[in-house]
């Protein structure tokens, strides 16, 4: 869930030291963070956190022990929109970042306020040269989280942001290793995947949080594409054994003897859940909104009339 708080060099603060302890506090499972950026080249608003820099990893490490003290774990969710960003935004321009994707094609999306007219993402597109390089991205970003003290990272991989572009036919043209076959999109989440586990000492502490049926951001394909491309990418993650994949798909995950667990949300009730969990459907469940604008409302506190079970 996006936030834009983080006003001091896009450092989190004392503010988000207590929005995150405070939802720590009661026996939470798993906080996964709001979208952090990993480079400059894919921060498209103001005030938006970031892991970058050895200052960043800092500051976010008050965040996570304030968590730990408060009994939880946490992960950083690392984010890089890709094409879904704007060249013109203040802070593109301050670091001179391009705005990157597997190729260089528009997303007919988007609205941003601080420009005039409130246009949609750029048309300024650069596609990436060596898609390697930005895999090192997400390696070093991880490298900063697991000095930060984060627990794991959980590789945001939908809503029509880089490593869904690179699955995404209409968004990868790419002739190379990275572009054409359905075994080339899906490479480069593989080789993310592969990146960050070697930071983490295996895929245990991964999570990759995807869509198969996304439109947001011109994400959309047909089913037949859809189908095809999740179908392979889901296999393979499971083979890597630290997926936690997301609500389609099922029968590829929980099965018995599976090694990986299936994690759902979408507007679940904790009754809802509760139920899904006791009948062996799902093995999590998250639920997001209500419980990030209302710590007091959270159904895991010993003081609810609600439990999880």
């Amino acid at each position: 869930m996006s936030r834009n708080r983080c006003v001091d060099d896009n450092k989190p603060g004392p503010a988000q030291i207590k929005h995150y302890a405070d939802r720590a506090r009661d026996g939470t499972g798993l906080i996964v963070s709001e979208g952090v950026f990993i480079d400059w080249t894919g921060c498209g608003w103001q005030y938006t956190p970031v892991m970058i820099t050895d200052d960043h990893a800092a500051a976010w490490k008050k965040v996570t022990d304030a968590v730990h003290e408060a009994g939880g774990k946490m992960f950083l969710q690392a984010w890089h929109p890709g094409r879904c960003a704007h060249d013109e935004m203040p802070i593109a321009k301050e670091h001179k970042a391009q705005v990157l994707a597997p190729s260089a094609i528009k997303a007919n999306a988007g609205e941003y306020r601080d420009l005039p007219g409130q246009p949609g993402h750029t048309a300024n597109v650069h596609a990436i040269e060596d898609p390697k390089t930005v895999i090192e991205t997400y390696r070093h970003a991880c490298i900063l989280a697991k000095k930060a003290g984060f627990d794991g990272v959980e590789l945001l991989a939908q809503g029509g942001y880089l490593p869904q572009q690179f699955l995404n036919s209409r968004a990868n043209k790419r002739t190379d290793r990275y572009g054409g076959t359905v075994e080339n999109r899906c490479r480069f989440i593989l080789e993310t995947i592969d990146a960050i586990a070697k930071v983490f000492d295996g895929p245990d502490a991964i999570c990759v949080k995807i869509c198969p049926t996304d439109y947001l951001n011109d994400s959309v394909v047909d089913f037949g594409e859809m189908k095809e491309t999740y179908t392979y990418l889901i296999n393979e993650m499971v083979k890597l054994r630290g997926y936690d994949p997301v609500l389609d798909f099922g029968k590829l995950v929980k099965f018995p003897g599976s090694p990986s667990k299936l994690m759902a949300n979408n507007d679940y009730t904790v009754g809802e859940a509760d139920r899904l969990i006791k009948e062996g459907k799902l093995d999590m469940i998250a639920i997001a909104r209500p419980f990030i604008y209302n710590p007091v409302s959270n159904p895991l506190s010993k003081d609810s009339q609600y439990k999880l079970t």
